[in-house]
Order: C-alpha cells, then structure tokens, then sequence
C-alpha cells in the first residue's frame, strides 16, 4: 500500500473532551519501535457531541509535527463500556471496529497541536455510552510528535507494548488523551448492503475535505 496523508484542512474538531496542556508522553506517535495505546472516552464527556456518525478522529500533539507512521490502525468501540470511567488492566481485543488502517501514513498537527485523521469507515457513535479508542503503530519516523494527555480519574489509558508489532499489555494510569471528533448527526441506518450501514447515510449534506 503506498503511503496515505490523512490530515485534512480543518484546525480543530467540533466536539472534543480537552483542549489545553503540554505535550509530555510519547505514546503512542512518538515511540519509534511502535507502541499501542487504549483510551476509554467516557460517556458524555465530548463536549456536545450528538448521535451520529464519527467521520474524523482528532488528537491533540506537539504543534507542527509531521510524522510517518507504519502500520497505523485506528479501531474504535463501544461495546459493553456503558457508563465506566474505567478500564480492566488488559489488552481489549473483541468487538472493535477498525475505523482506519494503513500500511504507511503521514501524520500532520497545525499549529495548535489538533491532529485530523479521516476515517475509512465511519462509526456510529452514541454519546451515552464510553467509546474505546485504540491506536497503534509499528514505527514512526518522530519522535518529537508527543501526545497532549489530561489526568482524570479512574483507569482512562492501558498502554500497549509492541514487539515486531506484536502487542500486549503492558500497564494502565488516569490518562486520557485530548480527543476529538467530527460527527454527522442522526439515527444508525442498518440498510447498507454488505452489512455497512453508512453505505445508507442519514440524509442531509455532507461536506468532505479535498
């Protein structure tokens, strides 16, 4: 697969859980053997953020970074997280959707430090429900491109180790990232042939990045 950039012209997402801090962990974009990250978003903690499908995932990191990323996977869930704050102290492996992947991307932030990656898959997104972000990556390129995390309460991170990008467990803490989202409002449609409901969208007007 030849290598993907999946930043978009956007400069920041319209629903996010945090927006200030420093750049201070270098999980998962800035570890250059590859590195796994799991983050549980807690329910209603997205600003806003109606029922709908997520097009864009936001990450908020250093500014101005570019970053080349193999491997990258992007999968999200939210099955069975209901209203937990926290985390089991294990690598979740069943019921994630892969909402993008590649074999190689470029990464770019703005000068805020907002990240965008567009999704290959949109996910419908319920907001009373926590949602499972997993990232993961098998070498990057910068390792100056480190994560904004913010302290809350509870197990919010299980960080994964990777081995010739394999990954397990390795711990959990009360970090959560800066996170963000895009989101076309309205009801899941399970009509989609091939089983993929967004193969059948609400309707309404969609804007797409060029």
């Amino acid at each position: 697969m030849s290598n993907q950039t999946v930043f978009g012209q956007a400069t920041s997402p319209t629903y996010y859980n945090f927006n200030t801090g420093s750049p201070s962990n270098i999980f998962p974009w800035a570890t250059a053997a590859g590195k796994g990250t799991q983050y549980l978003i807690a329910a209603g903690t997205l600003g806003s953020a109606p029922a709908g499908y997520i097009t864009n995932v936001w990450f908020q990191v250093t500014a101005n970074q570019t970053n080349t990323l193999t491997t990258l996977n992007i999968k999200l869930s939210q099955n069975g997280f209901g209203t937990n704050t926290s985390l089991l102290p294990q690598l979740y492996t069943t019921g994630l959707t892969t909402v993008y992947t590649a074999a190689s991307a470029t990464v770019s932030s703005g000068a805020n430090g907002w990240m965008k990656i567009v999704l290959q898959t949109p996910f419908y997104y319920d907001p009373t429900q926590g949602l499972l972000v997993d990232v993961s990556q098998c070498a990057a390129t910068n390792t100056g491109m480190q994560t904004i995390n913010t302290a809350v309460s509870g197990s919010r991170r299980n960080y994964i180790n990777a081995s010739a990008c394999t990954f397990s467990y390795g711990g959990q803490d009360a970090n959560v990232f800066n996170f963000g989202v895009d989101i076309t409002a309205g009801p899941p449609n399970s009509g989609g042939p091939g089983g993929n409901p967004y193969l059948f969208p609400p309707i309404g007007n969609f804007a797409y990045d060029k």
